[in-house]
Parts: C-alpha cells; sequence; structure tokens
C-alpha cells in the first residue's frame, strides 16, 4: 500500500498569487531554498550571498518549520533548487520532525523572470503600494521598476538576521499605509515573515522577493542574471 511522500508539495503557479495581489487578499509566502536548507540540515559554510551559516540561524530557521503556522493563506514556498540538491535529506528531516505543512512550489518567480514572462507579474505588483525591506540597491526599484515603494526600511546585505528583531519592530512601526510589505533580506526574510505573521498577516501580504530584483539594479547575483542573454530578458519583462 503506498504511503504518503513525506515531503508535501503544491503546485500553484504565478497567476494565482497575481490574482491575490490584484484583489488585496492578504497572505504570506516565505519561499525557502538551497541556501535555507543548507543551514537547517547543518551543513557549514556560507550561502551564495556570503550569509554565514551559525547555530542561531539554523535553530531561527527551524522554529519556522516546527512551529508552522498551518493557516490557508500562509503558504510555506519551496525552490526546485532545495530539492535537487537536498531531497533526501529534507525528506528525513520533515519526518523525525513531523513537519505539517504542505508546501507551495515557489520556483514559479524566478522561472518567469529568467524566461521573459515577468511583465504580467511586474504590472500588477505596480498597482500596490509597497514597503519595503531590503539592502540599500533595491532603493532603484521605483525608477527603473516602477514600484510604488511607499517606504524603505534599509537593511544589511550579510548580516540581517543579526539584525531581526530591530528590522521586526522597523517593521511594526514603519509610517506607512502600505498593506504589501516586500522582503529580500536573505534566510532573515523566512524568520521575519514568519515572526509578523501572528500580528499582521491577517492585513498584510508578507511576501519574500529574495533576489529576483537584483539583475534589474547592475547587482546581479545569479547565474541568469549575469549571462549575456539578460539584458534581452530584462527588456522582455519589462515591456
Amino acid at each position: 500500500m503506498p504511503t504518503d511522500p513525506a515531503i508535501k508539495l503544491a503546485h500553484r503557479g504565478i497567476k494565482y498569487f497575481e490574482e491575490l495581489i490584484e484583489k488585496e487578499i492578504p497572505f504570506s509566502l516565505p519561499r525557502y531554498g538551497d541556501g535555507e536548507f543548507a543551514s537547517i540540515l547543518g551543513y557549514p559554510g556560507k550561502n551564495c550571498d556570503g550569509v554565514q551559516y551559525t547555530a542561531e540561524l539554523r535553530d531561527s530557521l527551524i522554529e519556522t518549520l516546527i512551529n508552522p503556522h498551518l493557516e490557508d493563506m500562509y503558504f510555506y514556498g519551496m525552490l526546485a533548487v532545495a530539492l535537487r540538491f537536498y531531497r533526501p535529506y529534507i525528506e528525513k528531516f520533515t519526518s523525525i520532525n513531523n513537519l505539517r505543512m504542505t508546501w507551495t512550489e515557489s520556483t514559479f518567480l524566478v522561472a518567469a523572470n529568467r524566461h521573459g514572462k515577468f511583465s504580467n507579474f511586474l504590472d500588477t505588483l505596480r498597482k500596490r503600494p509597497i514597503l519595503y525591506v531590503g539592502p540599500t540597491h533595491l532603493r532603484k526599484l521605483p525608477d527603473i521598476l516602477g514600484l510604488k515603494i511607499d517606504y524603505f526600511i534599509q537593511i544589511p546585505e550579510k548580516t540581517a538576521f543579526e539584525q531581526r528583531e530591530v528590522i521586526r519592530n522597523e517593521v511594526l512601526a514603519a509610517p506607512s499605509k502600505a498593506k504589501f510589505i516586500g522582503f529580500s533580506a536573505g534566510p532573515a526574510s523566512k524568520w521575519l515573515i514568519w515572526s509578523l505573521f501572528p500580528d499582521i498577516g491577517d492585513k498584510y501580504t508578507l511576501f519574500d522577493f529574495g533576489s529576483i530584483f537584483d539583475g534589474y539594479v547592475d547587482r546581479p547575483s545569479r547565474k541568469y542574471q549575469k549571462r549575456k542573454t539578460w539584458s534581452a530578458i530584462a527588456q522582455a519583462n519589462l515591456v
């Protein structure tokens, strides 16, 4: 008799989230990739952005999973790269810790961005005022992408996790009426969204953008953003 897979994965796609944003329906989407799971599984070193894997980071990321938010509008995003590198270990971790969430396959954002099919999502995003939490280079987003950044909380690129409590308090105290909060804070985004959700998740959208915008602000951080084809792809996304 077949058993249920250790990792339950739902495929919703980019249009599903576009519709939620368009209708201003609050939801939360932290996206866990290979870096987060390398930390969770106890690997040493750093992620591709230079964020150090520490015991404290590992414990905090694990906490977001073993004490999950199981509400319908809290989506635990899983990137395909995490499963490609670590699937057997993630499955073992899931079984040992009896994780109960259904993951949402979240490579849809990267896939649309890297294949020149990101314009509809950007159009939808431009309709919403945004409180953005990210490093200083993303301050250019209004000028380059036309996003309505109502308020910007600047964070350090590599040590945001160490300042997570300060950042969390800044979000809660921000003089902004935006009901959409975007995060580009590396692994810290997962903890920030998880910790903020009980306080504001019923009224605010908490969205983990990760590195998705880096290529537009002359700070390419992923392989596809560094290829010769990126310029043409970026232009297609801006049409």
